[in-house]
């Protein structure tokens, strides 16, 4: 799946229908993009932005803060009205970002917050931005702050899915993003052929695109959709393979991930695991560094008897204390 004509090591170039779905998709990134910099600009009070998971929903938002420098933070799982309320004062001037917090639009103090924060009226105390009095009020006291800051909502479900925030949508923007996809199919692409980082350990381009394309073919396969989080998990099922050592293959891993069950193993499975799939992988590497003179040529070999990547090539042979150019 990394070949490339003669080259193993050679990344994939991207095709003209992958550079077109990806020219596509960054238009509709960068809506997101702007409707974010509203809010932190100050010409918008919030925005909600929902869709499926694993489309790069928050990631793009997330970005676009850090690269306005917005004094943000961002809050998910849950909270109750109180908590929304807390959160809000204790952050009255910044960019409060809400991740995966449909829970909190059911209960009816948190729908008055919002109201409340999204709009009021132009003040002179901050000019330019609305003076929007938030109170919370309970039988002992009644509490009340100004908010000038802004908020951004990601979520899966649209607005409409809870009749009582219908004010909401009269107040800030909606945005509903759906990628094809043909444009997810790319931009996994895409960041398969870059340098990629997983919990600290860099994966190689080839290697990255090679599972990429293995994830797409399985999804293929069973018809299921794409998203971000497949090629991610799936890299971490490669590093569980080729750096843990698992009994099973990372082939294995990730068609089985994709497919939430067992299913017919590609490759051996190695009982017992990492002790014994270990030795044989120093066993491999060593016959192949007094079979083969060139670096090129045990590359290939090791590549063709184990499916391994040229990094975990490169950990056999310090692990047996050879230096990956003694034969050149």
């Amino acid at each position: 799946m990394s070949d490339n004509s003669n080259n193993k090591n050679a990344v994939p170039a991207p095709t003209a229908e992958d550079r077109g779905h990806l020219e596509s998709l960054d238009k509709k990134f960068q809506l997101i993009r702007d409707r974010v910099a509203g809010v932190v600009n100050g010409t918008a009070t919030g925005f909600y932005l929902y869709g499926p998971g694993g489309v790069s929903k928050s990631y793009t938002v997330i970005e676009q803060l850090k690269r306005m420098r917005a004094d943000y933070v961002v809050f998910n799982s849950r909270a109750t009205g109180r908590g929304l309320f807390n959160i809000l004062r204790d952050h009255p001037d910044s960019i409060v970002v809400l991740e995966d917090m449909e829970r909190l639009f059911r209960d009816a103090g948190a729908q008055g917050v919002l109201r409340s924060a999204l709009w009021g009226q132009q003040g002179r105390a901050s000019p330019g931005r609305q003076e929007r009095m938030v109170t919370w009020t309970n039988p002992k006291e009644t509490l009340s702050f100004f908010f000038t800051g802004g908020i951004v909502v990601t979520a899966n479900r649209p607005l409409d899915d809870w009749p009582e925030l219908a004010a909401i949508k009269t107040r800030v923007a909606v945005m509903h993003f759906q990628p094809t996809q043909a444009e997810v199919r790319a931009l996994m692409r895409k960041v398969a052929a870059g340098e990629y980082v997983h919990e600290g350990f860099p994966v190689e381009p080839a290697a990255c695109a090679e599972v990429c394309e293995f994830v797409l073919a399985e999804c293929r396969g069973i018809d299921r959709p794409l998203d971000m989080r497949l090629l991610v998990n799936a890299i971490g099922d490669y590093l569980q393979d080729v750096v843990f050592h698992a009994g099973c293959s990372w082939r294995d891993l990730v068609a089985a991930r994709i497919r939430e069950r067992p299913t017919h193993f590609r490759d051996e499975v190695v009982i017992g695991g990492r002790e014994e799939r270990l030795q044989r992988e120093l066993n491999e590497a060593e016959a192949i560094c007094k079979e083969a003179k060139t670096r090129d040529d045990r590359l290939r070999l090791w590549r063709e008897r184990t499916g391994k990547s040229q990094a975990s090539f490169y950990r056999r042979l310090a692990e047996l204390g050879v230096s990956r150019n003694s034969s050149e």
